[in-house]
Formats: C-alpha cells, structure tokens, sequence
C-alpha cells in the first residue's frame, strides 16, 4: 500500500502540473444573487455586483419569503415590504449600470434558490453565510450549506469580516 507521502506525490505529478494552454474561465452570463435583506446579504451583493460588473453578466436578485427566511433583527417581514426594497435595490443596481431584475418567491430560501438558479439557467449563485454554529444553526439550519450542496452551478459563498 502506497505511504501518504507517495500519494500526494502522485497526484502533484498528475494534477498539479504546468498546463500547456490554460483553460479559458468559463463564462458566467447570469449571476442569482440571495439575500434577506441582512448584512451578510449585503457583503455577498457587493462581490456579486463587482462580478457581474467584470463578465457583462446580468444579476438576478433573488428573495424567498416564507418561514424563516427573514431573520427578525434584520428587515422588512412580509411580502409588500420585501417586495418594496428589492425592487429598490434593483433600481440602484440598473442606475450603476447593470443588468438587473428581482425575482421574489415564496418558500424556503434554499429550495427557491435552487428552483431560481434551474429556472434562470444561473452560471453562479452568490450567497451571504451568518457562519451561525450551535444551537441557532441546528434551530434555523444553513441557507447557504443547502444550497451549496445541490446547486446546478457553482456557489459563492460570502461571510462577513470578524470585525464587522
């Protein structure tokens, strides 16, 4: 049996190596953006925006009312209220000069992240984490987790600084 040492040799030799030709970044032509109106939200809007500002891509800002999916200390509860600041949050994204539309869904986020990012044909979803452990992520579970877990497309995750 091969020791630890010659197995990350190995695969240093075979994957780790100087590419010929690198490969071409895959276009990204849509970016679904989550949020909940929180700060972390906000943070993972920010890399989205600077993406989609990058790659020409057109942002899809996406919001899931239902259960648990507005944190309490965080913003507008209920769907006239949310419906409201992502329609706002659109307008200064277009006057940024970006392509830009809300999707607003009802359901659990991670499930109608997923549906969004299948039916939007999504090349990224980009997704504030609260980094919750312990009890409160047992109580209220991982949005982002879930998501990265069955996505149809890669997932960023953002987090906010520990200073902030």
């Amino acid at each position: 049996m091969p020791s630890q040492d010659q197995l990350v040799e190995e695969f240093a030799r075979e994957f780790i190596r100087p590419k010929e030709t690198p490969r071409p970044l895959r276009a990204i032509g849509r970016i679904l953006a989550a949020t909940d109106f929180s700060l972390c939200s906000l943070a993972a809007l920010e890399y989205a925006e600077d993406l989609a500002r990058q790659f020409g891509a057109e942002l899809c800002l996406l919001h899931a009312t239902g259960p648990a999916s507005i944190p309490a200390e965080v913003g507008p509860v209920g769907s006239e209220p949310a419906e409201r600041t992502l329609a706002g949050a659109v307008e200064r994204l277009r006057a940024h000069g970006l392509a830009a539309r809300g999707l607003l869904r009802t359901g659990a986020a991670a499930q109608e992240i997923l549906k969004a990012a299948e039916a939007e044909r999504a090349s990224l979803i980009v997704v504030g984490t609260h980094g919750r452990s312990g009890i409160s992520r047992v109580l209220m579970g991982s949005v982002a987790e879930l998501v990265v877990r069955d996505a149809p497309c890669p997932v960023l995750t953002v987090g906010l600084p520990k200073a902030a």
